[in-house]
């Protein structure tokens, strides 16, 4: 594994505080109230949803029932979250477990013999939320997303909205010789977090368009949305997230 925390590699105790329920709750209301226009999904076709660090599963939770013909499949490179999503899953479908569950993987670091089967390729959708921030190469993450990914496949992005990118520090706009362009990030400006983590401090909208268009995705597709949505960091956790990270962004970009 990296030195950097990739993605929601850290314990139980996060959801279990109020401010975090509350974003939960705020996510899962957004998606839910907009899901035809940010998800895409073809519920004639089956259709297949890759839940990445999903967590105890609120979002694969929260689109159980809108999409009955779906089968969701998680993975979080945590165990006990990977525990608590099929737990959550067999509370919500009992026998028919099968639609969802969850397995310990991570697709950040590289592939493995596990998620090279055909079950973890051509996804319709791939949902990751209030997990990039904790990647150390945003870029490199979402090109990998994109190999799981069918033609025409969509990826769904939930973050934090920070300040613009150039505000970060050192990482940023970078140039190579032959002029193309490069949204790099120096693993180095990431701030510290409580429990030892490693995070950004947000992402601006253009980071977002900028970054997948980098990754391979369709420019004309790439939607970017603040909606106000917003949620209260505790004062006490003030000082280890930028100033201003306190409103949500919600990121759609296809194949």
């Amino acid at each position: 594994m990296s030195t950097i925390t990739n993605h929601h590699d850290h314990g139980d105790f996060e959801y279990d505080q109020a401010w975090v329920q509350d974003q939960v709750r705020k996510i899962q209301q957004y998606i839910a109230d907009n899901k035809a226009s940010l998800l895409a999904i073809d519920e004639s076709s089956s259709p297949r949803i890759l839940d990445y660090a999903c967590g105890h599963g609120t979002i694969s939770l929260a689109l159980l029932d809108a999409y009955p013909s779906a089968t969701f499949r998680g993975l979080d490179n945590h165990p006990k979250q990977v525990e608590r999503y099929n737990s959550e899953a067999q509370n919500a479908l009992g026998n028919s477990q099968s639609r969802m569950w969850a397995k310990v993987g991570d697709l950040y670091e590289g592939s493995s013999k596990e998620l090279d089967s055909d079950e973890w390729f051509n996804f319709d959708t791939i949902i990751m939320s209030m997990a990039l921030h904790h990647v150390a190469d945003p870029l490199q993450m979402l090109v990998n997303l994109k190999k799981r990914l069918k033609s025409g496949g969509t990826l769904v992005l939930v973050e934090w909205l920070g300040a613009k990118a150039h505000d970060h520090g050192k990482h940023g706009h970078q140039h190579d010789h032959s002029g193309a362009h490069s949204h790099q990030h120096a693993p180095a400006d990431m701030i510290d977090a409580p429990g030892g983590q490693k995070i950004w401090p947000g992402f601006d909208e253009s980071f977002f368009r900028e970054v997948l268009t980098e990754a391979g995705f369709q420019k004309a597709s790439i939607d970017v949305r603040v909606p106000g949505v917003t949620f209260t960091i505790p004062e006490e956790l003030m000082q280890s997230f930028h100033k201003g990270v306190n409103e949500l962004v919600f990121v759609k970009g296809v194949v």
